[in-house]
C-alpha cells in the first residue's frame, strides 16, 4: 500500500508550522516531529546523517513544493521499503495465508465491517462516517452496497498443513 501524496503535504505543513512556533531548523522538525524518516524505509535510528535521509534533504526548501519532491522520492524508493502490512501478517501467519486475502461478501452483523467506524479507542471515526454517509446517500441499487463501506472485510484461507511447519508442530 502507498501512501496518498497529502499524507506528505500534511506532515511538511506540520513541520513548518513547528519551525516557525520554535525557531527550530525545518529538517530537525521532519525528522524528530513527522513519520517521513520511517515512512522513507529507514530504521528507528533517526541518523540525520544517514545517506537517504541527506539526500533527500537535499530537496526541501520550506515551500508547498516540499509535499510534491517528498511524494517523488518516497515514489523511487518504494520497492525499497518494506511493507509493515504484510509483516505483521507474516509474522502470525504463513505467508500464503496473507497472500491469500481477498475481498469478501460483507456480512451485516459483523463487527469486522462495522468495527471500521471506530477507532482504537473507541470513539467514532468520524471522517470514515461521513464517507460512509455520502455513499449511502448515493447508493441507487440495494445490490451495491458493500460500495458504501471506506474498507472491506478481507477473506483468507489456506490449507492446515501449512501452518503445522510454521507454528513448528
Amino acid at each position: 500500500m502507498l501512501y496518498p501524496p497529502g499524507f506528505f503535504g500534511l506532515q511538511l505543513t506540520f513541520a513548518r508550522k513547528i519551525t516557525h512556533l520554535t525557531q527550530r531548523p525545518y529538517q530537525e522538525a521532519i525528522l524528530n516531529m513527522t513519520a517521513l524518516y520511517r515512512i522513507l524505509g529507514l530504521d528507528w535510528s533517526l541518523d540525520p546523517l544517514n545517506p537517504v535521509w541527506l539526500d533527500y534533504l537535499k530537496g526541501l526548501h520550506q515551500l508547498d513544493a516540499d509535499a510534491d519532491w517528498s511524494y517523488q522520492f518516497y515514489l523511487e524508493r518504494a520497492d525499497q521499503i518494506p511493507s509493515y502490512d504484510n509483516q505483521h501478517w507474516g509474522r502470525l501467519f504463513p505467508v500464503e495465508f496473507g497472500l491469500s486475502a481477498r475481498p469478501d461478501t460483507p456480512h451485516l452483523v459483523a463487527r469486522s465491517l462495522w468495527g471500521q467506524f471506530l477507532r482504537f479507542d473507541g470513539r467514532l471515526n468520524e471522517e470514515r462516517a461521513v464517507v460512509f454517509l455520502d455513499r449511502l446517500n448515493r447508493l441507487e441499487q440495494e445490490h451495491q452496497y458493500a460500495q458504501c463501506f471506506p474498507f472491506q472485510v478481507l477473506f483468507t484461507q489456506a490449507p492446515i498443513t501449512l501452518f503445522y511447519p510454521f507454528y513448528g508442530v
